[in-house]
């Protein structure tokens, strides 16, 4: 019998009798299709359940277990074994949050920041950002670097630094985690880095001319901005 095999046995056993931690890890055992291999005994077939993950998940998290409540949380999140809900999955991620699970304080700040089962907030989203952030959660680390980044391209664009504009436009043409999709706001600053002479606005111009993003549809008017940035890169070529 496989090492899987042998702890989903056990796992299972402990669950039954209310194990709070084996019932979580019984969980993600049907989340990732471990379970099979109690009886199959064989690592080359997997198959999630995520009905039956979810419902080990719930038990473990009503008895307080934080790494289960924040998984419930993402199954809600996800429609994973249960309807899509994101009031639901706000629930059980601030449960976990405020245990402090760091995982779950950077989805809660996810939610915040779109405005998913919550009202969007960035302040609440940044809040649990520095929280998970303090923790050494990755994610949440690298929102707040994207964070602090447009903080300090606004700042510069605002006072007419050039090469801000464009990553400011840039930001807002991509939607670049911190900010929304935004092609209007993304065409503004791109308007007034090329006045001051940014060439790299000019290949963003004729994609969003091409694609009609921020500005009519206008294949002749991308056509010219793309000849632009053509002749600008081999100018800086030579």
């Amino acid at each position: 019998m496989t090492n899987h095999a042998v702890a989903a046995k056990w796992y299972r056993k402990a669950a039954e009798q209310g194990h709070a931690i084996a019932q979580y890890n019984l969980g993600r055992m049907y989340e990732k299709g471990w379970h099979w291999l109690v009886f199959l005994d064989r690592y080359d077939y997997k198959e999630t359940d995520y009905v039956e993950a979810a419902k080990w998940y719930r038990m473990a998290a009503e008895q307080g277990n934080a790494d289960a409540q924040n998984r419930l949380g993402l199954m809600y999140s996800d429609g994973l074994g249960v309807p899509e809900d994101h009031a639901e999955a706000v629930k059980w991620y601030r449960m976990a949050a405020e245990r402090g699970d760091a995982i779950a304080q950077y989805n809660l700040g996810e939610k915040y920041r779109k405005g998913q089962g919550v009202p969007q907030d960035e302040i609440m989203a940044l809040k649990w950002y520095h929280m998970a952030g303090d923790q050494g959660q990755v994610d949440a680390k690298n929102m707040l670097k994207k964070y602090n980044k447009f903080e300090e391209n606004l700042k510069k664009a605002t006072l007419g630094d050039a090469k801000a504009q464009y990553d400011l436009g840039y930001m807002y043409d991509h939607g670049d985690g911190v900010v929304a999709e935004n092609h209007d706001e993304a065409m503004k600053w791109y308007l007034k880095a090329t006045a001051q002479g940014e060439v790299r606005t000019q290949y963003q111009f004729g994609f969003n001319y091409n694609y009609g993003h921020g500005v009519p549809q206008n294949i002749i008017e991308a056509l010219k901005w793309y000849r632009l940035d053509i002749i600008a890169a081999d100018e800086r070529r030579k």
